[in-house]
């Protein structure tokens, strides 16, 4: 299903059509300005808008909750079956508040500072091969490859793999025109890549190394009743996958160094 966009007819907001996907921004503006809050009838759900509405609702977990699911596709899933995936994006405070403080141990100002050197030999890696070039593709070639290897070099994927979870996240974020399920091979790739992760987790277990996900199997968390315990294999991979599913900000990242690029290239 596609919806058609035009200045006459009242701003329609469908994320599962062409027109959106291929050029949001007149879209965002129009519902910004005409239609604020919204409630799409086809799929059944509101949306804002305006910043300081978004602002407002993200603030307010126990209005705006996130525990029943973060997208169209998990919402419309019984509350117990996305309980039971114990993902860090699909929780309320306190139970969230207690991950994230995990995970930001990870991410300490000096932890995030000693990365700047790895950073540089990817990217370098990455665009040398351009260097006198008359032209390539920013994004298939540059933007896209090298932030996920980047944070599952972190994560402490082998090198052999990285592209490959990229690939699996491609395929597990894509919905075709008017379906906000994915596609069977949506889903053959979130079972790829979730047994990839629990695999790998329970690997990192028996022998850490110095990355993010043997940290993560050392940590221990009070879960609220006073007694410290460990993150289980799948409270892990739920983070890691998290962590490499958003690949330094995913789709936007990917425009904006494109952007970058095209832009240092006119210079």
């Amino acid at each position: 299903m596609t919806t058609t966009i035009n200045s006459k007819s009242p701003a329609e907001f469908d994320p599962f059509s062409e027109e959106f996907f291929n050029d949001p921004y007149d879209l965002y503006r129009r519902m910004r300005d005409e239609r604020p809050v919204y409630f799409n009838e086809t799929y059944g759900f509101w949306a804002l808008f305006r910043y300081d509405d978004v602002c407002a609702a993200h603030k307010d977990w126990q209005t705006f909750s996130s525990s029943r699911g973060v997208d169209l596709s998990t919402l419309s899933k019984p509350a117990e079956l996305i309980q039971m995936l114990e993902s860090i994006i699909m929780m309320d405070p306190p139970a969230h508040d207690r991950l994230r403080q995990l995970v930001s141990r990870v991410f300490t100002p000096r932890s995030v500072a000693a990365l700047e050197p790895m950073i540089r030999e990817v990217i370098t890696t990455y665009i040398e091969p351009f260097d006198g070039v008359d032209h390539f593709d920013a994004v298939a070639d540059f933007s896209a490859p090298f932030p996920v290897e980047i944070i599952s070099r972190m994560l402490g994927v082998p090198a052999a793999d990285r592209q490959q979870i990229r690939h699996w996240l491609d395929l597990m974020l894509t919905r075709e025109p008017g379906e906000m399920e994915p596609s069977d091979e949506g889903i053959a790739a979130t079972i790829e890549c979730h047994g990839y992760f629990m695999a790998l987790v329970a690997e990192k277990r028996q022998h850490p190394e110095d990355d993010m996900i043997s940290r993560l199997t050392g940590v221990e968390v009070d879960r609220g009743d006073g007694e410290m315990t460990r993150l289980s294999d799948q409270e892990i991979a739920e983070a890691v996958w998290v962590a490499a599913a958003m690949r330094a900000g995913a789709a936007f990242s990917h425009g904006a160094i494109a952007m970058a690029v095209a832009d240092e290239h006119k210079h």
